[in-house]
């Protein structure tokens, strides 16, 4: 009974210490030891997952995207090698017709101290000078990049609320931090100097800074991320990084109603310390110009230009018909139409130009009309909202009528 007593207590004293050790590392400190130990890993891997969802409206994208990235940084010469592998898929929905667009891509790219190089499916391996990222971000001497890396990792865990996840695996400290939309914005801040914002600003005009200003004051955003930082407990190494978003947002657009965005994204990356690398044989390149041609003829010189119209229909319009041609000009128009009555909606689009338009209503129809053709349609009032009519890169010539109507189209 004696040699229980003194097993018993020994094994009491045992996990006291055990526990007092544990919990004399903060969370903070623990991070904090593991992005200084990281600060001397020069070849390292990264693979893992990226799922997302976007609900625009009642349009859903889906994207679903494989990382696999290798890092290989020489810091004597100042140079790095990398590689970064991204198979993804896409899914579209069309709310108006419940059909899905699907894509799938694999895309591919590689730098060396010789430059950057990307590879797209069914493209091959392309360049330019302007996807230089070393020059682009002022990459040259490790040291001082490391050293000011680990700076801004302690600023961001002293802003960070930091605790031990309910769930620790054996072997495993798992961290967990919430962050918020102010939260986020108090980040973006610590990277981003007040001069890095002026000198953005300094290129933007006055009036577009104001609208943009107006913009932003008009959004309603909720935003949450739940980033787990998994860290071996005897190396005091990163393993894994989990994260979980979700965000809401309402953005009143004026004449053009509001549009409603929420979505989810879901990222685990593990870290690999000993990968086993086999960098991608590079043969024949093109330009990235041989691909988009000439960008000044490709954006600059098809003129586009779109008219803004907002019609509202009460009581007082009832039965009574609007109707007017819309050409000399536009290559597109957007009619707001807003409906203070509760009544079925009848619309006439009717094509006079020589070439094809696309009408769209959002979550209601989206057509094209041939020229010579047209299109009617009864809605309920509580489905109008902004109809886009379109003609690409024609002028657009297009009679146009609406009636707020207690009767069935016939």
């Amino acid at each position: 009974m004696k040699n229980l007593k003194r097993f018993l207590a020994a094994t009491l004293v045992m996990t006291a210490l055990f526990a007092t050790s544990v919990l004399a590392q903060s969370p903070r400190e623990i991070l904090s030891q593991a992005n200084a130990n990281s600060a001397d890993i020069t070849v390292f891997g990264m693979s893992g997952h990226i799922a997302m969802n976007i609900s625009v409206d009642d349009a859903l994208m889906q994207l679903n995207m494989d990382l696999d990235m290798l890092f290989d940084m020489d810091i004597e010469a100042d140079t790095m090698t990398m590689y970064i592998r991204m198979p993804m898929s896409i899914s579209v929905e069309d709310p108006a017709t419940g059909e899905a667009f699907d894509e799938s891509v694999n895309m591919v790219m590689f730098m060396d101290e010789t430059g950057m190089f990307t590879y797209v499916e069914g493209i091959g391996w392309f360049t330019d000078p302007s996807m230089d990222m070393a020059a682009g971000m002022g990459m040259g001497n490790f040291n001082e990049m490391m050293q000011w890396s680990l700076e801004l990792d302690e600023m961001m865990l002293d802003m960070m609320e930091l605790e031990f996840a309910a769930v620790q695996p054996e072997g495993y400290y798992v961290i967990e931090s919430v962050m918020d939309m102010d939260d986020l914005m108090d980040v973006i801040g610590t990277i981003f100097t007040s001069d890095f914002f002026l000198d953005i600003m300094a290129f933007t005009p006055e009036a577009d800074m104001s609208e943009l200003t107006a913009l932003l004051d008009d959004i309603d955003i909720g935003f949450e991320m739940i980033s787990r930082t998994y860290i071996d407990v005897e190396t005091v190494n990163i393993q894994r990084y989990a994260i979980d978003i979700t965000f809401a947002m309402d953005l009143d657009l004026g004449i053009l109603g509001n549009l409603n965005m929420s979505g989810d994204m879901v990222m685990v990356l593990d870290v690999d310390l000993e990968p086993t690398i086999a960098w991608p044989v590079i043969d024949e390149v093109i330009s990235l110009a041989d691909i988009i041609g000439d960008t000044d003829e490709l954006f600059f010189n098809v003129p586009v230009t779109m008219d803004a119209i907002e019609l509202t229909f009460g009581e007082e319009d009832l039965e009574e018909r609007a109707a007017w041609t819309i050409s000399d000009g536009p290559n597109s128009v957007l009619i707001n139409l807003v409906a203070d009555y509760d009544a079925n909606f009848n619309i006439w689009i009717v094509n006079h130009g020589d070439a094809d338009i696309s009408v769209m209503l959002a979550s209601v129809f989206n057509v094209v009309i041939q020229p010579g053709q047209s299109f009617v349609i009864q809605i309920p009032a509580g489905d109008v909202g902004a109809i886009l009519i379109d003609g690409g890169t024609s002028s657009i010539e297009v009679e146009t009528g609406f009636r707020l109507t207690n009767y069935p189209l016939s």
